[in-house]
């Protein structure tokens, strides 16, 4: 981003002394302290899953639970919002604007994926509420700092105890950003297994978009 808000500096700086170590020492709860103060985001998803096939789309969400997803494969071109007032999906599977123009409920399976994930809890406050929990009831370990797509990330492991999941997930691994602690890619894995149950990369992260009027309308 060229020109930063002074509340995101401000935010930027505290959660990198807290990833690195300085007050706070568990990086999930510094990001989901991020996650909490910020107003908007947008980043592009690539997911992989262990059944089905993989997804890009353009990922929009502003407090306090809109949601617009652009999708670029594997329907190109489909625009699918949530509005947290109707609690209703607005689905245009040819484009913004352009009809059929569907309205559902976000359990409907039209407008859920092969992992079964809704679309009024695909933000990433939802992920890391649901690390958290798992982490009450696990470990934690910290594997110290790598680099994911050029990107300083603080790489974490949430591990429940044993029988324990959060929406069917045993561990995550979580590459957090050093600077913002914005997550930059999860793996999920079911209990006793190694193979993952998806893979989720994002990039182009913005943080407090101005999105324009009516964006979440379409």
């Amino acid at each position: 981003m060229s020109a930063v808000p002074t509340v995101l500096t401000v935010l930027t700086v505290h959660v990198a002394a807290t990833l690195m170590g300085a007050g706070m020492t568990d990086p999930v709860s510094a990001a989901q302290a991020s996650f909490e103060r910020a107003t908007s985001y947008r980043a592009t998803i690539r997911s992989t899953p262990s059944h089905g096939e993989p997804t890009e789309f353009r990922y929009a969400y502003r407090k306090p639970g809109y949601v617009r997803m652009d999708f670029v494969t594997p329907h190109r071109g489909a625009v699918l919002v949530y509005d947290p007032a109707s609690r209703k999906v607005r689905l245009r599977p040819f484009g913004a604007h352009l009809p059929p123009a569907l309205s559902l409920s976000p359990a409907n399976r039209l407008v859920r994926d092969a992992s079964g994930h809704r679309v009024d809890e695909s933000d990433v406050g939802q992920l890391l509420r649901n690390v958290h929990a798992l982490q009450r009831r696990g470990t934690t370990d910290d594997a110290g700092e790598e680099t994911v797509d050029g990107r300083a990330a603080v790489h974490v492991t949430v591990t429940g105890a044993p029988g324990e999941q959060v929406a069917g997930v045993h561990r995550y691994a979580l590459w957090l950003d050093a600077r913002d602690g914005f997550p930059r890619k999860v793996v999920s894995y079911a209990d006793g297994g190694d193979t993952p149950l998806e893979t989720v990369t994002l990039d182009d992260v913005e943080i407090d978009v101005a999105f324009p009027d009516h964006f979440f309308e379409p």
